[in-house]
């Protein structure tokens, strides 16, 4: 309970080195917890299996350590077995147990100091079970991994994860193999504007997804053009459909 004490306290306690006003976040779990100072530093107590990010093999803390010298901390999460954070930036970072792949690297190995999830800037939301983990990037798109002998991370199967899957999607979009015949995209890849032709006079609407079947815009078409702004689209690719007299059509484009 980081009182420099084995004893269980059984009333509200003020706690050493914890000054009024100095902590934003403050995360149980059954057997350790990790704090979020307002200075974006992560401090940690209690029993360490490498989910503490201390880099040490000490069984047990019984006061506040820092975990780390890093100081951009903008979420932390504990499950007692390993641990998971996001940066002001939107990487993702873990340490601890990975015996079910829970840390997300692709592999079995467990670490002791905080580590990179992958190379992605927009992670969001972030939630440690007890060897699985759960996230929702930026687009609102949920990823999970680890263990999953229950199905615990809704991907249809009991197949551990060790690396994050994307979980139910909405929908699946398919590019045409014919030729277009009704929009033609201009430019592709796109920078912060896309622009689109049509050929054919009886185009009725216009929709842009994601690879996970998200809308993200939709016009009613009333030219023989329509300008998308792509400034605050994510990188990657997208799927644009249009509706027409003939038909629907998609075309795939690329976001630089």
């Amino acid at each position: 309970m980081a009182t420099g004490s084995a004893a269980g306290l059984g009333t509200p306690t003020q706690l050493p080195q914890l000054p009024n006003g100095e902590w934003l976040q403050a995360i149980p779990s059954p057997s350790s917890s990790l704090f979020r100072k307002n200075d974006g530093s992560i401090w940690a107590v209690g029993q360490n299996v490498a989910n503490l990010g201390l880099g040490s093999t000490q069984a047990i803390y019984y006061t506040l350590t820092q975990s780390g010298s890093a100081t951009d901390w903008l979420s932390i999460e504990d499950s007692s077995r390993h641990s998971m954070a996001l940066k002001n930036n939107g990487t993702l970072w873990t340490c601890g147990g990975n015996s079910s792949g829970q840390l997300g690297f692709g592999n079995n190995t467990s670490v002791s100091v905080w580590t990179q999830v992958g190379t992605s800037t927009n992670w969001a939301k972030v939630k440690c079970g007890r060897e699985h983990t759960l996230a929702i990037d930026n687009q609102g798109t949920l990823w999970a991994w680890g263990r999953n002998n229950f199905g615990q991370l809704g991907d249809g199967t009991t197949t551990n994860r060790t690396t994050p899957i994307q979980i139910g999607q909405t929908c699946t979009l398919s590019v045409p193999s014919h030729d277009q015949k009704v929009m033609r995209l201009l430019l592709n890849p796109v920078g912060e504007l896309a622009q689109i032709s049509f050929v054919y006079d009886g185009v009725k609407k216009l929709t842009v997804y994601n690879t996970t079947g998200q809308l993200v815009f939709k016009t009613t078409v009333t030219e023989d053009f329509v300008s998308i702004n792509t400034a605050s689209f994510a990188k990657g690719v997208y799927l644009i459909q249009c509706e027409s007299e003939m038909g629907n059509e998609v075309l795939k484009m690329v976001k630089q």
